[in-house]
């Protein structure tokens, strides 16, 4: 049965690639690997089967983690009042309301231009994108699915991503006095802190475990390039739509 957490990265069943269903199918089960050691796309395949069950073992210890910090603060009743604290976790969602909101800003002109694929010339929007590229260019959604185009892959729809994050309304009771804990909440400061460090650990391991998928992507779309050119496939998308068995019982793809 797929693991909960891994749902959490992917997108949902009716709307995965056929290549990474069939990834997942095999996680967690015994029995060889369908495609041969002296198969091209092995490396490539192997790494994003263990980048998916390295994911969902460790998104267990961390949310395992996450709930015992909670349920302590919850025992004492100071869990609601770190509701409007400050984390330090910039999660991919994140990231996209942030660059939601920074398109928003831009002229007309210059978002119309990004959403059409086309970087302006203006030094707001351009820096825009090389800062959220820098940091999530190897990121999506739905992103535990291998056939999903990475951020930095293309500009237009990562524009429309961002965009359709919800932009924030108001900055009512998110600062000053809102952030002013009780004593006994004070007291479990330490508490708070470990939970969010949890929250970074996990957040910097899921991007790094990305950044790996994203590597086992580019070498993919490399031999889908070649065996377009080639002739053995119609065209570079049609290799997602493959399983591993299609893969391993396609002699011209050895």
């Amino acid at each position: 049965m797929e693991s909960s957490f891994l749902q959490e990265i992917l997108p949902s069943s009716q709307q995965r690639s056929r290549l990474c269903g069939s990834v997942i199918a095999r996680i967690g089960r015994s029995g060889a690997f369908p495609l041969q050691a002296e198969h091209t796309l092995t490396p490539a395949l192997q790494a994003y089967k263990r980048c998916l069950e390295e994911y969902a073992a460790k998104a267990i210890q961390f949310h395992e983690a996450q709930e015992r910090c909670k349920r302590d603060m919850e025992r004492f009743r100071v869990w609601s009042e770190y509701s409007k604290q400050q984390r330090g976790v910039q999660t991919i969602e994140m990231a996209l309301t942030s660059l939601g909101g920074m398109l928003r800003s831009l002229s007309d002109a210059d978002r119309a231009s990004m959403q059409a694929g086309k970087l302006p010339t203006t030094i707001v929007a351009r820096s825009a994108w090389f800062w959220f590229v820098r940091d999530f260019g190897h990121r999506a959604l739905g992103e535990g699915d291998i056939a999903m185009l990475r951020f930095e892959e293309n500009l237009a729809t990562s524009v429309e991503s961002a965009l359709t994050q919800a932009p924030m309304k108001s900055f009512a009771g998110e600062f000053g006095e809102g952030n002013v804990l009780t004593w006994k909440a004070r007291l479990f400061a330490p508490l708070w802190d470990k939970y969010c460090a949890i929250l970074q650990n996990q957040e910097q391991t899921r991007s790094q475990i990305m950044k790996q998928i994203a590597e086992a992507r580019a070498t993919l779309l490399v031999s889908a390039h070649e065996y377009t050119l080639a002739g053995i496939l119609p065209n570079e998308t049609a290799l997602w739509a493959m399983s591993l068995d299609d893969i391993a019982n396609h002699r011209d793809m050895m």
